[in-house]
């Protein structure tokens, strides 16, 4: 049991539980007529199936921590999107929450790409500029979130936008979620160097 717990088995089953949320939620929107919220709920379970995509017909093993937390992220915002969380002020966290981890996924993505292309020798960056690169990456995507989410309002007559302080604390915890993921990818790339991995 130690050893099955400690393999891939419980990421991968904690990963599918949460792509089963995504086609649940799909199932009962489509259902009740709500197409807009079923369509999101079949886009997000379509990008949390991508790692798994491209380890399969490009050779490569993706890292589990990278398919768990994806998945995660989109299963947690489209909970909140089924329940009506974003808009109960019981709730009033979810949202802080969902930006949070979401920034943080793009930018641990974004990390991770950078860290690969230098560690492969593909480009040269300093420890700044990887930083640097990881910070816009995530902020340059939150903004266009938040710009999404207007014009779906606009288009669709829904409510995802509630007033400027709601955005500006979007971005506010997608600056936080960046910072966290920069500093920890800093504190692996220094520990590498410790090991005289050289980069």
């Amino acid at each position: 049991m130690k050893e099955w717990l400690k393999s891939k088995n419980l990421p991968l089953l904690a990963s599918w539980l949460m792509k089963f949320i995504l086609i649940a939620i799909f199932g009962l929107e489509v259902f009740s007529g709500d197409y807009l919220t079923g369509i999101a709920a079949f886009l997000a379970l379509g990008i949390s199936l991508l790692p798994m995509f491209i380890a399969r017909n490009y050779a490569t093993n993706a890292p589990w921590p990278i398919d768990v937390s994806i998945t995660a992220a989109l299963a947690l915002h489209m909970t909140g999107v089924f329940y009506d969380l974003y808009h109960n002020p019981q709730w009033w966290w979810w949202d802080n929450m969902t930006h949070l981890l979401g920034t943080a996924v793009i930018a641990f993505l974004a990390f991770y790409l950078i860290f690969i292309l230098d560690y492969t020798n593909k480009v040269r960056l300093s420890l700044p500029l990887m930083t640097l690169f990881t910070w816009t990456m995530a902020l340059a995507i939150g903004a266009v979130w938040e710009i999404a989410e207007f014009y779906i309002d606009v288009a669709f007559h829904t409510n995802l936008v509630q007033g400027i302080e709601d955005t500006i604390y979007d971005l506010i915890f997608d600056i936080a979620g960046a910072v966290i993921v920069s500093m920890v990818g800093v504190w692996y790339v220094r520990r590498l160097k410790r090991r005289g991995h050289g980069l």
